[in-house]
């Protein structure tokens, strides 16, 4: 959790980030934007009911954007971590895959609306099927805002889908020895075999649920600037990694499109999980198992809970992803989503 040079990191980091754009543009950029966020907290807890403890934990969060002359041709590399000095190579291959999307994306096509098969990045994955863990949350049940209400025991995923909240994650941007409430974090199974099996649990809300609390005290905000709630939260949510190459994700038999990025997930309901995005960065369509032509100006508008059943396929490139449209540290690799809604403006 701790890297021991973070303090050197300081005089380290714009190299680090001048090497990443270098590897854009190397990769086929002509324009690179990005932040570099790194820093180091100590975390000390002294509680009137008894429990105290310490400890101290670093981070590295690494978004690059990359462009061509036209507006609509870009790339997105993301790279995170708890240690900056083990974090150099992510970095640089977040700029180099920012690079070679931006580029292979230069005169992107309308999209058609219709039924395809979608293959999400990790961080599309994470946006949009990581929430479907983040709902085993009581607390989100009992304000009218998870989908997961009544549904311990349900299947809900196939098979191959295994998901766990691990508050003790080697290089997890959410572990932490304890939660805030000085409760051990352990690893608690969420989907096992695709069968939801357990809901995130601080004292309070086990105390209502008949349960034992599952390590994950957190503070949580209730609205943008407000007060915080003491409550259950995800600390990382950990896919399964799958067994699939990138290649072989591309041998759909169906229409299949592959996203890489995505903004503005808007829900029409929390509960049923209906919602639309916006693919952003680059878009391809697949044929013949290769990316073919460029794709831009659509939404995915579907059902997410659906979208978790109709799991195909996933990928063996799980990676922890955390950014400003993915709040808990996720770990997931791309997934393959059967017969997803694609719709594109009417005029």
């Amino acid at each position: 959790m701790y890297d021991d040079q973070i303090d050197e990191y300081r005089e380290k980091a714009p190299q680090i980030v001048n090497a990443s754009i270098d590897e854009a543009i190397t990769a086929g950029a002509k324009r690179v934007a990005g932040s570099c966020l790194f820093g180091k907290k100590n975390v000390y807890l002294n509680s009137s009911a008894g429990p105290k403890g310490n400890y101290k934990s670093t981070f590295y969060n690494m978004t690059v954007r990359a462009f061509q002359d036209e507006l609509d041709a870009s790339g997105q590399g993301l790279a995170v971590g708890c240690i900056p000095h083990n974090g150099e190579t992510k970095i640089l291959e977040a700029g180099k895959t920012a690079g070679y999307y931006s580029k292979l994306h230069r005169n992107g096509k309308q999209a058609q609306a219709g039924t395809y098969d979608v293959i999400m990045s990790p961080a599309v994955a994470a946006n949009l099927i990581g929430t479907i863990p983040s709902d085993a949350n009581p607390l989100s049940i009992m304000i009218g805002q998870s989908s997961l209400a009544d549904k311990i025991g349900e299947k809900l995923a196939p098979d191959f889908v295994n998901v766990h909240d691990d508050g003790l994650q080697p290089d997890g941007l959410g572990s932490t020895p304890f939660d805030l409430e000085g409760t051990p974090r352990k690893k608690l199974p969420l989907f096992e075999d695709g069968v939801l099996k357990n809901y995130v649990h601080n004292t309070t809300s086990a105390k209502m649920f008949q349960a034992e609390s599952t390590g994950n005290a957190a503070l949580i905000d209730i609205g943008i600037g407000a007060s915080k709630l003491m409550g259950p939260a995800n600390s990382n949510i950990v896919f399964n990694n799958g067994d699939h190459s990138f290649d072989e994700l591309l041998e759909s038999s169906r229409k299949t499109i592959f996203v890489t990025c995505n903004w503005y997930t808007r829900y029409t309901s929390r509960i049923s999980t209906e919602y639309s995005t916006i693919p952003r960065d680059a878009a391809f369509l697949v044929e013949n198992g290769e990316l073919s032509t460029p794709l831009k100006n659509f939404r995915i508008s579907d059902n997410i809970l659906r979208q978790f059943a109709n799991i195909d396929a996933m990928g063996n490139n799980r990676v922890q992803i955390k950014w400003w449209e993915v709040v808990i540290p996720t770990w997931i690799p791309s997934l393959r989503i059967k017969d997803c809604r694609i719709t594109t403006a009417t005029q």
